[in-house]
C-alpha cells in the first residue's frame, strides 16, 4: 500500500462545502496523511524541514484545492516556492521526489462549458495545468490526469458526495495496485 500525502489548500475553508466533502471522503484511507496548509500556516510561515520530511515519506502527493484565479491558492504557491528547492526536488542532487505520483484535484466555480473559447473563461480547463505538469516533470514525478469538479458551489449534496467517493476510489486505485473495484461493493 502506497502512502498518500494530501496537501489541502483553501484560503476560506469554511466557505467550501465541496472541498470539505472531498477531504472527509478520503479520510481514513490507509497510509493517508492530510495537511491543511492554511490551518497549519495561517501566518504563511512554512516549516520547510517538516514539509520535506512529509514528502519523503509519501509515494503519492495529492493536491486538493479550488482553482483560485486560474491557478493555485497563494499559500500553496509559497509552499512550492519554499519546499521544492533546488538540490531537493530538482537540479543536481534534487531527486527526492523522483517516481512519486503528482495528483491534482480541483474544485471550480465555473461550469465545464465556461472553460471554452466561447465561454466566460476563454480557455479549456487543460490550459491552466501546464505549470502543475511542468512542476511534476521537473521534479521527476509521475503526472496523473487532474480530477475536477466543475460548478462546485451549485452541486447538490448527493453530487458532492459522489465526487468525493470518486476521488477516494481513484486514490485507492493508485495507492494499491492490487485493489479491485468489486472489493468496494
Amino acid at each position: 500500500m502506497k502512502k498518500i500525502l494530501c496537501l489541502y489548500a483553501h484560503p476560506l475553508p469554511g466557505r467550501s462545502i465541496a472541498n470539505r466533502v472531498v477531504i472527509d471522503a478520503i479520510r481514513g484511507l490507509p497510509g493517508l496523511v492530510v495537511k491543511d496548509l492554511y490551518g497549519l500556516y495561517p501566518e504563511f510561515s512554512i516549516d520547510v524541514k517538516a514539509e520535506k520530511e512529509s514528502l519523503l515519506a509519501a509515494d503519492i502527493i495529492f493536491f486538493q484545492h479550488p482553482l483560485y484565479w486560474y491557478g493555485m491558492p497563494p499559500l500553496l504557491k509559497l509552499w512550492m516556492d519554499n519546499v521544492l528547492e533546488l538540490g531537493f526536488a530538482y537540479g543536481p542532487g534534487g531527486d527526492a521526489l523522483h517516481g512519486k505520483v503528482f495528483q491534482l484535484s480541483l474544485t471550480l466555480g465555473g461550469a465545464e462549458n465556461s472553460y471554452h473559447p466561447n465561454g466566460d473563461n476563454k480557455f479549456p480547463i487543460e490550459a491552466f495545468f501546464p505549470a502543475y505538469e511542468q512542476t511534476a516533470n521537473l521534479c521527476g514525478m509521475i503526472w496523473e490526469k487532474p480530477l475536477r469538479l466543475f460548478h462546485a458551489h451549485n452541486r447538490s449534496r448527493d453530487e458532492l458526495e459522489a465526487h468525493g467517493e470518486a476521488v477516494r476510489l481513484h486514490l485507492t486505485r493508485i495507492s494499491n495496485p492490487e485493489f479491485h473495484e468489486e472489493e468496494e461493493t
